[in-house]
């Protein structure tokens, strides 16, 4: 469990950097910052996706592992659905915003 908290810290810093890239940065060094950020989040990503389904399964009641696996995976889906809706409508709204609001969400559930 620690290790799955530090994957949501390890994120959320990756977030915080995308707006700063933009915000206070031009040119090479946006650029550099972004892409930093965007290998610290893919990092993070690798390291979830390798806990995550051990997580379920040691969470899971064995009776009803199957269920557990299904709404894991379902979760997912509803996030690939409404994740692209929901962050287009962040972005148009504020085009930082989107960002600050995605490292305070991962800050939040852990």
């Amino acid at each position: 469990m620690p290790f799955l908290a530090l994957i949501g810290v390890v994120s959320a810093a990756a977030w915080l950097l995308v707006p700063a890239s933009g915000l206070w940065l031009s040119g090479a060094a946006a650029f550099a910052l972004l892409a930093a950020a965007v290998s610290v989040f893919a990092i993070g990503e690798c390291l979830h996706g390798a806990v995550q389904p051990a997580l379920v399964v040691d969470l899971a009641d064995p009776r009803l592992l199957g269920r557990y696996m299904a709404i894991s995976a379902l979760s997912w889906q509803v996030g690939f659905t409404v994740g692209p809706a929901a962050g287009g409508a962040l972005l148009a709204a504020s085009p930082t915003g989107l960002w600050l609001v995605m490292a305070f969400a991962l800050v939040a559930t852990g």
